[in-house]
């Protein structure tokens, strides 16, 4: 099975109520939240907002709706997280935001999760590496969080 996972990783706590208003999931991952996205979600809500269609960097999701979401959830601090994987072969990618500024690009490679992980606070434990210990391994797919969002 794939692993095909974008979301927003945040120390707690986090407006919730404000996530839901923009039709987002906050799933836990212990001293972290964890955002799911998704493409059709991010266009609709870019749309509506009448904001920007316009991405900064590579990973899907980096874009000025993203940094309204964070804003509007109380979120300074956050990593944003992809990957893709099928059949065992894939890549990953992940930044950092620190108050509205990226204070780690955007990067591609095995590993860069973790490093984002842990600059947002998330410490490894019990063997586990900083994805495992906040639980992103147990979600493999985010698009189901956005049935309404399918064509």
């Amino acid at each position: 099975m794939g692993h095909a996972l974008l979301a927003v990783v945040a120390p707690k706590p986090m407006n919730t109520q404000a996530a839901a208003e923009l039709d987002l999931n906050v799933l836990d991952g212990g001293t972290h939240v964890i955002v799911p996205l998704y493409h059709r979600h991010l266009d609709a809500w870019t749309e509506k907002l009448g904001l920007a269609f316009e991405h900064h960097s590579q990973i899907i999701g980096d874009t000025p709706v993203l940094q309204h979401f964070a804003k509007v959830m109380g979120l300074t601090t956050y990593s944003l997280v992809q990957t893709e994987y099928f059949g065992g072969t894939g890549t990953q990618f992940a930044t950092v935001w620190e108050s509205g500024v990226r204070t780690m690009p955007a990067k591609e490679g095995n590993g860069v999760i973790n490093s984002a992980l842990e600059r947002i606070g998330v410490v490894p434990r019990d063997g586990k590496d900083a994805f495992d210990t906040i639980g992103l391994g147990t979600y493999r797919d985010g698009s189901v969080y956005f049935e309404s969002y399918w064509d």
